[in-house]
């Protein structure tokens, strides 16, 4: 924009131009910012997962294994959501975004 700027002052670019291209690396500029928020939005999205995805590994493996009862902290610990599509079929969003697709009877 500064070398716009000095066009203009010298006379090399007409008042006209200069806005017409100022306005363009203004909207280049508006859509590079959101794009870059985009890609920070999703990067510190990705962090979130991973920690998140680290913290329920740990808790299981303090399970040893195997689950044998229901476990309320492990499962406040773990399950986002628990969303019931039919009595046979359920989904377990767990905290790191991940769906686990759940089948109960035939």
């Amino acid at each position: 924009m500064r070398v716009l700027a000095d066009l203009s002052a010298n006379g090399n670019l007409t008042p006209m131009l200069y806005t017409a291209q100022n306005n363009e690396l203004c909207a280049k500029m508006d859509e590079l910012k959101k794009r870059k928020q985009v890609l920070a939005d999703k990067y510190f999205s990705t962090i979130r997962n991973l920690n998140d995805t680290d913290k329920i590994i740990s808790r299981l493996k303090d399970t040893q294994g195997v689950i044998r009862s229901l476990d309320k902290e492990l499962v406040d610990a773990i399950i986002y959501t628990i969303i019931v599509y039919s009595r046979n079929n359920i989904v377990f969003k767990l905290k790191n975004g991940i769906e686990l697709p759940e089948k109960i009877g035939d």
